[in-house]
């Protein structure tokens, strides 16, 4: 047999053994389809299972190229055929596997991070602070809920949180946060039905 008829044999089996057919009966595809021996079938097996383990070794410099490329294939047949929106696609989708979005997704969760820890040590600091005062509490909670809230009016875009163990929260606005933040104030821990903190 040539070596070309073995090569085919041999991605025949590859084949077989990704769709999910077991090994003996790829081995008996083969056997009926080349007209082998079963001694040849078990070795041209051995052959596709180390061929498969090598491809599973390849350098990652090797497999971003070739992601790369499949991308730059797909924009460039959707250029020619004038359909911008997988154009589109396969370059949001090249500028994700590049991580040039990494920068503003790595901002966005810094500042999030920042603000939730703000909020806390504000709760804080106004529950220590105004302790023996509910009513001058009350009155600094209020002003402090108006002066966000004018900021954040500029700001009404959602954003994913990150809470906890690093699993995201359902996007939520802006202005919930603060009211979060802001109801654990009027609602101290140790008051009665107070809110668990967010």
């Amino acid at each position: 047999m040539t070596d070309a008829a073995r090569g085919r044999a041999v991605r025949a089996l590859q084949s077989l053994i990704a769709a999910g057919v077991s090994d003996d009966e790829a081995r008996e595809q083969v056997i009926e389809r080349f007209n082998v021996s079963e001694r040849s079938a078990r070795k041209w097996m051995a052959i596709a299972y180390r061929e498969m383990a090598s491809e599973a070794q390849v350098g990652r410099d090797q497999l971003l190229g070739t992601a790369l490329r499949r991308r730059r294939l797909v924009m460039a047949r959707a250029a020619k055929d004038g359909d911008w929106r997988t154009y589109l696609a396969a370059a949001d989708s090249e500028a994700k596997l590049l991580g040039l979005n990494a920068p503003a997704q790595t901002e966005h969760h810094v500042v999030l991070t920042k603000v939730q820890d703000m909020s806390k040590a504000v709760v804080e600091v106004v529950r220590d602070f105004f302790a023996d005062d509910p009513a001058q509490r009350a009155r600094f909670v209020q002003a402090l809920r108006a002066r966000l809230n004018a900021q954040l009016v500029e700001r009404p875009e959602k954003l994913p949180l990150v809470i906890d163990a690093g699993e995201p929260a359902p996007e939520v606005a802006a202005e919930e946060v603060v009211e979060s933040a802001v109801a654990r104030v009027v609602e101290p821990a140790g008051d009665a039905g107070a809110r668990e903190s967010v």
